[in-house]
């Protein structure tokens, strides 16, 4: 059975506009091992931080390579080695290019979800996808009222954050209403092919 180590939600973080981002960030630490990856499952929230690190020991060469080459690390057995990433949000897949591939082997994943914060009112509010070291440059943000259907609030964004109901776009917040969403990352707005799946969703009732 696999494990899976599940950074903190709800993370402080402090917003000085849409495109200035601070955050006070967890770490996932995933030991790279000879044919695994351990835990090979981490999930947590925009600006938390994931490292891998290369086991003692290792017998063979490994790197860390995302399906769609949103992030790669180097090639390497030498123990002690570490790759960072802060990822932007999304679900990521990832292997080993020698020892595993799309469908299995040695590979993980990452299920990386948006963050919400109040604006100076309380409604409308923030909605984070990205910040500082990112796993990708252009962003697909999906909206809806809990349990409803899935409108597209953002394609193709290159902006990190986004005030949601600014001006009634793209809906006036209704108080007491709970808001849900979610995003995925691709390399850039000209490759619709190179792009996450799906992040877990964050949700925000509005005051």
């Amino acid at each position: 059975m696999r494990r899976v180590a599940v950074l903190a939600l709800g993370l402080a973080l402090g917003l000085a506009s849409p495109s200035g981002l601070v955050a006070s960030a967890a770490v996932a630490k995933i030991g790279v091992r000879d044919y695994e990856f351990t835990p090979s499952g981490a999930a947590g929230v925009v600006g938390d931080t994931v490292s891998w690190k290369w086991a003692d020991g290792l017998q063979a060469a490994h790197d860390v390579y995302e399906d769609h080459r949103l992030f790669r690390s180097q090639t390497t057995a030498v123990s002690g080695t570490t790759f960072k990433r802060t990822p932007s949000a999304g679900t990521f897949h990832y292997y080993c290019t020698l020892h595993g591939g799309p469908s299995g082997g040695m590979d993980g994943t990452l299920r990386i979800a948006p963050t919400t914060n109040d604006g100076p009112a309380g409604a409308p509010f923030v909605v984070v996808w990205a910040t500082g070291t990112r796993t990708g440059s252009a962003f697909d943000v999906q909206y809806r009222k809990a349990g409803g259907l899935w409108r597209n609030w953002r394609t193709d964004t290159a902006a990190l954050a986004g005030t949601f109901g600014k001006q009634g776009a793209p809906i006036t917040v209704q108080p007491g209403e709970i808001y849900e969403f979610r995003a995925r990352s691709q390399a850039d707005a000209s490759s619709p092919t190179r792009v996450s799946g799906w992040s877990p969703t964050a949700s925000y009732t509005a005051a």
